[in-house]
């Protein structure tokens, strides 16, 4: 997705390292066009009065920060001994 239009731009081999929009022309790195799109979608729910504990738990806040930080869900270990 284009973070300047919005345009679909089509899924990218992970070899490419550019986004390029065939509609608009903008032209970035695909990693800041990533977090662009990621940033501006955050934007749009927090403007529409979601929160991320809202979105992520159904409204229980237990853990969500952590668990985005690392990318999925936590896990509890069991003692050693």
């Amino acid at each position: 997705m284009c973070p300047n239009c919005g345009a679909h731009t089509g899924k990218k081999d992970l070899s490419v390292r550019t986004h390029h929009c065939p509609e608009c022309g903008y032209t970035v790195d695909r990693d800041v066009a990533a977090a662009l799109v990621i940033r501006a979608g955050g934007v749009e729910l927090i403007a529409v009065g979601q929160t991320v504990s809202e979105i992520a738990c159904g409204g229980d806040a237990s853990g969500t920060i952590r668990n985005l930080a690392l990318g999925g869900t936590r896990r509890s270990r069991k003692p050693k001994g």
